[in-house]
């Protein structure tokens, strides 16, 4: 007669040892190597299972306490936003129009107007004063340069360039002031400080001024804008 100890736990939690003819359990206990077993298999699942659930719950987004805006950079989030945020105005204009930055300029101390291209997109409707139709919420690009900067008060003179609009046909207009920096014919103005046709910038931790991306500001030009010239259809509408 073997007299091999029993391997297994009693219901208080301790070895049973009890001596006989078996290999691991014995009679009283011949039915826990089914319970290790399972419990060898659940625990790893179940393990498997609290861990995925907890990185997915530790790895989620925060609710979002806006609505989500569709597009992948600068320029899609920049129409979306502007499309929405679009709707809040009604009465279109040939002299001043909101629009919103998708691309923000390089501005240092020493100011490079090479480097500070800046573009925004249109929010409120835009009409000029010969044309048949309203330019509305995403269908204009605004494109320009800081022509001016001062370090001390940060205060930047933003100047547009070209005017590029899309009607619904698809068809393209466009607007250039070629002496955009000497004789400047539209000019960005903070929504809060209309009058000041130049904008206060923030100094980064890089030592470069900027504004927050997205920002919406006052497009502003000397005298209305008669008309746009027709250049074509595209075949994609921005």
């Amino acid at each position: 007669m073997r007299h091999n100890r029993c391997r297994a736990l009693t219901k208080k939690w301790k070895r049973c040892g009890r001596k006989g003819d078996w290999i691991l359990f014995c009679d009283e206990h011949k039915f826990q190597w089914l319970k290790a077993v399972l419990i060898g298999i659940i625990a790893p699942v179940a393990t498997g299972v609290i861990a995925s659930w907890a990185y997915s719950w530790l790895t989620a987004t925060e609710p979002a306490l806006s609505v989500n805006v569709p597009g992948q950079n600068a320029i899609d989030q920049a129409i979306s936003k502007a499309k929405m945020e679009g709707a809040g105005y009604n009465t279109p204009s040939a002299s001043e129009v909101v629009a919103k930055f998708y691309v923000l300029p390089t501005v240092t101390s020493k100011l490079d107007t090479i480097s500070s291209v800046f573009s925004l997109v249109l929010v409120s409707p835009f009409k000029p004063v010969n044309a048949d139709f309203t330019f509305d919420a995403g269908d204009c690009r605004f494109l320009g340069y800081v022509t001016d900067f001062n370090p001390l008060s940060r205060d930047a003179v933003f100047s547009i360039k070209t005017v590029s609009c899309t009607d619904n046909a698809n068809q393209s207009y466009e607007l250039d002031f070629e002496d955009y920096i000497h004789a400047p014919q539209g000019l960005l103005a903070d929504i809060k400080s209309p009058t000041e046709r130049h904008l206060t910038l923030s100094r980064e931790k890089d030592g470069t001024y900027s504004l927050p991306l997205y920002t919406n500001v006052l497009v502003k030009f000397n005298k209305p804008v008669s008309a746009l010239e027709a250049i074509g259809k595209v075949t994609t509408r921005f």
